[in-house]
């Protein structure tokens, strides 16, 4: 369609209320994409995240405006955003004038806990709610685990859809069990990524032990097991406790715009796959990861966590 049609863009006018669910501007141009109520549903099956438009974003006044000079915009996933379609009733070129403050809705886990609001800060950082953080206990739930992990890696920068992917090859491992041990003979590999002792697998099951030591946990506990993934991504080295490691991925990771789609480098859940839990035969496995991280994604969304 040509803007340039229109005589004047104040004939054809029309606001939305939207939900940001991704800031990774894949063109650098400061836009986001959004889920814009009364038109996007919530369902990932109906409207998935990567077919979401991209809005630009109305800078203020105080800004150069010109190629080069002026701020990129910093809202973030999960904001609440007002703005207007510039091709009015057509209602495919969105423009975000800004966000509202909102008072997020608890999830079902929150609801039932004082203090919703409280973040604690893990190791490296990392932001870690207390439902995170009372999900410790073995006698735990599937869909409660797979909700604090989800809001884990969302709280920590990732969107909705690289955080599925994580999630789900995390449920095919372990079902979030982070004690279990696998049952692959001469294995031993354990927790919910199911870290490999070998040293040939580079040692991880040592280096999640030596991480727990160093920040005075226990290695089995399930929080402090969420927090080495996001270590072995993203974190920094010490004392070769794995920091980092998996650096390279992360940076595959945050490219990513979707959870499915098969062999593709923007399939969060085939680049975690593939090149973090490095299973035999990664592409077997990929369609049940794809299935568990569509489960997560919309747990997630229906949840009002985002």
């Amino acid at each position: 369609m040509n803007l340039l049609d229109y005589p004047f863009y104040g004939d054809q006018f029309r606001w939305f209320l939207g939900k940001v669910i991704n800031n990774n501007d894949p063109d650098m141009l400061g836009r986001v994409q959004v889920r814009i109520s009364g038109i996007h549903s919530n369902n990932q099956t109906d409207i998935p995240e990567h077919t979401l438009p991209w809005a630009s974003v109305l800078n203020p006044g105080t800004e150069g405006g010109t190629s080069g000079i002026g701020k990129i915009p910093q809202i973030l996933p999960g904001a609440t955003v007002f703005g207007i379609f510039i091709d009015g009733k057509h209602s495919q070129v969105p423009l975000v004038l800004g966000s509202i403050n909102t008072i997020e809705r608890p999830s079902s886990i929150q609801s039932e806990q004082s203090n919703i609001d409280t973040r604690n800060t893990g190791s490296d950082g990392a932001v870690v709610r207390n439902e995170v953080l009372n999900s410790t206990n073995n006698n735990y739930n599937v869909n409660e685990r797979r909700l604090v992990a989800m809001i884990f890696f969302t709280d920590n920068g990732y969107t909705a859809s690289q955080a599925a992917g994580i999630v789900g090859n995390l449920e095919a491992e372990s079902n979030f069990n982070s004690t279990v041990v696998s049952a692959v003979a001469n294995e031993s590999s354990q927790g919910i990524a199911q870290w490999n002792p070998a040293k040939a697998a580079g040692n991880r099951l040592s280096k999640l032990k030596a991480y727990a030591q160093n920040t005075n946990r226990n290695w089995r506990d399930y929080d402090l097991q969420l927090q080495f993934v996001l270590h072995e991504l993203k974190g920094r080295p010490r004392n070769n406790d794995g920091g980092g490691s998996f650096s390279n991925v992360n940076n595959k990771l945050i490219k990513c715009t979707k959870f499915d789609g098969g062999v593709v480098q923007n399939n969060s859940t085939w680049i975690i796959c593939k090149y973090y839990e490095i299973p035999v035969d990664a592409e077997g496995k990929l369609r049940q990861r794809e299935n568990y991280a569509r489960i997560a994604y919309n747990q997630f969304v229906s949840s009002g966590s985002v």
